[in-house]
């Protein structure tokens, strides 16, 4: 199963680069999760055991700092970033914020193999009118 942030508007996997934290099992910091997200998506009943919350919402300072970031701007590899034990998701984007996907866009997109189709009908159609075809 593919785990997907549950904030509003973001729907990151760790495809996308980033790490993906599950909500907190002590039940103070899980509310204060919990309450951040609610805040953006008021009609969501709360976290399951597969909820998780992507990198994007947490500052830097939230993130234990071992050295990982020295590794990376060397080009050795990455590492699964890991929280403090008392880090709170604060960074929620408004929709406007966001980019949208190509795929998601409003407005009519026409694929290729449409405009190829009605480059054919059109010549088809011109060729009846001028009697060229025989």
């Amino acid at each position: 199963m593919v785990h997907r942030c549950v904030a509003a508007w973001c729907n990151k996997t760790h495809k996308d680069g980033v790490s993906l934290f599950h909500f907190p099992s002590d039940q103070k910091m899980r509310k204060k999760w919990t309450a951040r997200v609610k805040k953006q998506r008021a009609r969501w009943e709360g976290p399951t055991s597969y909820s998780v919350l992507c990198s994007v919402h947490f500052e830097p300072d939230c993130f234990v700092n071992d050295g990982r970031m020295f590794y990376e701007s060397m080009g050795i590899g990455k590492g699964r970033r890991r929280l403090k034990p008392d880090a709170v998701p604060t960074i929620f984007k408004k929709p406007s914020q966001h980019v949208q996907h190509p795929a998601t866009r409003k407005g009519k997109r026409t694929s290729t193999a449409f405009q190829k189709r009605e480059k054919t009908r059109v010549t088809y159609q011109r060729c009846d009118s001028v009697a060229c075809c025989g």
